[in-house]
């Protein structure tokens, strides 16, 4: 029996590497939440699988200061070392909105961007604030607090990215945060966009084009609409890579590198799959691959001139049904929910099993709540050679742990059929032994 870590370690070798090749190619920095990867883990662990998967840079979350806040000068050398940077810090929660202990806020506001100076770092995060009483708030207090806590960072060199929680006391929306950032006025706040925060509350993408100049940082991660009492719970456990949801991430990317924005492009991915699952390297491969995904996607609609070698242009990738030969990949969907043409590429690779991966980590969501988008598929059928069909088995059985629910074998006994479920979502497996074998699959 081959175990997840074994596996899920030994076929992405080939293909990320070939994958990181592509770097130069890329408009953004690639940066990662440093709690994406196994949140038990010591920040050092997770640190170096960021760098060894390719990553730019890293979030520095609040949660990881108790591991360095000993010794922050041997862990900026850390760094150092391995030539990895910090993007940013974040979050600072509660900081807005009540005069009631604001100055204890500030002054521990303060005492953060000192940690951030030994550390090289210019940019905070501060988040809306969700502690706030009911009772009525005038805008004002907002505004006049983010300016005093804007010209305290100003005087240490630091610049503020504000960010709207979807779950805020008052300001919760995309529009809302936007409107703080102007009338904050202050060149050195900008507003953080958030994937998540943005697309749960059904936000317009067309209020980015007054953006220019005024994003400071970009957090993407997908998801779709469930049934939930509490919106929270959703974004601390089901957001996704880029590519795995229902939210239109490359609309979002578009809109955001069309007013010139030119930092990183980070993930914030909060999801129990990734919380439980034992491979730091899995887990940060799996997640850089799908900001190269994002990015190549944006080359490839045109939104970015750039000499990119003739293997691999995308411009020949368009929608119709999966067909055999040597440079496609062999799916197709009998329901003709998911018909697509791709090149085998390094990126392609990953599109294929980012295809797998993400009923993977629906499964988990399924169980306990109802998708509300109607685009939300629960089956898909995979056809395929018998030496991708072999793989596959393997890949579905240890990496996504489904169950085989039934089976169909040739005239010679060999596996011809068989579908996996978990009650919910099921992957149906076709074998035909007229396709090409896929080398590259993995």
């Amino acid at each position: 029996m081959i175990s997840q870590q074994q596996h899920s370690t030994d076929h992405l070798k080939y293909s990320h590497n070939q994958m990181l090749e592509l770097k130069h190619y890329l408009p953004y920095e690639n940066s990662i939440a440093s709690f994406i990867t196994l949140p038990k883990a010591s920040v050092y662990s997770r640190v170096k699988s960021v760098k060894d998967a390719g990553f730019d840079s890293f979030e520095l979350m609040e949660n990881d200061l108790p591991d360095i806040m000993d010794d922050l000068p041997r862990f900026k050398k850390y760094l150092d070392d391995i030539g990895l940077k910090i993007s940013i810090f974040q979050p600072f929660r509660d900081l807005e909105g009540s005069w009631n202990g604001f100055e204890n806020r500030l002054a521990s506001f303060s005492k953060r961007l000192d940690v951030m100076k030994v550390l090289d770092i210019d940019l905070i995060l501060v988040c809306s604030n969700c502690q706030l009483p009911k009772s009525e708030i005038p805008q004002s207090a907002f505004v006049e607090q983010l300016q005093i806590a804007s010209d305290l960072a100003l005087g240490k060199g630091i610049k503020i990215a504000y960010e709207a929680l979807s779950w805020g006391t008052y300001i919760s929306k995309f529009e809302q945060n936007w409107e703080i950032v102007k009338l904050v006025n202050r060149p050195n706040l900008g507003i953080c966009i958030d994937s998540f925060h943005l697309f749960i509350h059904g936000s317009k993408l067309d209020i980015i084009d007054e953006m220019a100049g005024k994003i400071f940082f970009v957090q993407l991660s997908d998801s779709m609409k469930l049934k939930m009492p509490k919106l929270i719970d959703h974004a601390r456990n089901f957001r996704y890579l880029p590519g795995q949801g229902s939210f239109d991430i490359a609309e979002l990317v578009k809109k955001i590198h069309d007013v010139g924005y030119d930092g990183p492009m980070s993930l914030e991915c909060f999801c129990r799959p990734f919380k439980s699952f034992n491979d730091l390297g899995y887990v940060s491969r799996e997640a850089l691959a799908s900001l190269y995904n994002v990015q190549l996607d944006l080359i490839k609609d045109g939104g970015i001139q750039a000499d990119i070698p003739r293997q691999l242009n995308f411009q020949n990738c368009h929608v119709k049904g999966f067909k055999s030969s040597r440079q496609h990949i062999v799916f197709k969907n009998p329901n003709a929910d998911l018909d697509l043409e791709i090149l085998v590429t390094p990126a392609d690779t990953f599109k294929t099993r980012h295809y797998l991966f993400q009923y993977g980590m629906f499964l988990d969501c399924f169980k306990e709540y109802e998708p509300l988008d109607k685009d939300i598929r629960k089956s898909i059928t995979f056809h395929c050679s018998r030496l991708t069909f072999n793989s596959l088995l393997i890949y579905i059985k240890s990496v996504l742990g489904l169950k085989e629910e039934n089976n169909k074998n040739s005239y010679f006994g060999l596996p011809e059929y068989k579908t996996f479920t978990n009650g919910v979502v099921s992957i149906n497996l076709e074998c035909d032994d007229n396709q090409m074998p896929l080398k590259s699959f993995f």
